[in-house]
């Protein structure tokens, strides 16, 4: 009986943490991504699958990349603009050395953001990240709708207003 008890459980609470699903997933563009939980710089959990219904840009940066600087710097002005979710995983600090919890910290001052700076790695989330900064559209039914390698203001508005 016991038994049957935590295997209803085991459904439910699996179920319920994530709803949405679909067969596959992948980082290519007219597919859904592939969901992913990382923490921000408040040490905060921050899902992706979560943010369902929502245009979503997610920024894969480093601290010594300059584009990705360029990049951090317009953030505000583009949540300004659109209705956008706009995460940043950070991936490297200056060092090259993984992201930790002070450099998401220290990225978010440094830029005064509030939207979502998150520690990441490339073996945390099955995307591909070849150039940095890299940006992944996802567009209101989690798809996604266009990918930029490097930083052109141009292209990820013009995916920002396909998404929307």
């Amino acid at each position: 009986m016991h038994m049957i008890y935590f295997l209803f459980f085991l459904i439910f609470s699996c179920s319920k943490k994530n709803a949405i699903a679909w067969n596959t997933c992948s980082d290519v563009v007219q597919d859904h991504p592939c969901d992913f939980t990382l923490l921000d710089q408040h040490g905060k959990d921050w899902n992706l699958y979560e943010n369902y219904g929502k245009v979503i840009i997610v920024d894969f940066s480093t601290e010594w990349c300059s584009w990705c600087r360029v990049a951090a710097a317009e953030i505000n002005s583009v949540e300004s603009v659109y209705d956008v979710i706009y995460v940043t995983v950070m991936l490297q600090d200056m060092m090259g050395r993984p992201a930790d919890d002070h450099l998401v910290k220290r990225w978010a001052q440094t830029f005064n953001l509030t939207s979502p700076v998150l520690i990441g790695s490339t073996e945390l989330i099955p995307w591909n990240v070849e150039a940095l900064p890299t940006f992944y559209v996802i567009n209101k039914e989690m798809v996604i709708v266009g990918i930029i390698e490097g930083y052109n203001q141009q292209m990820l508005e013009a995916y920002i207003k396909e998404a929307q």
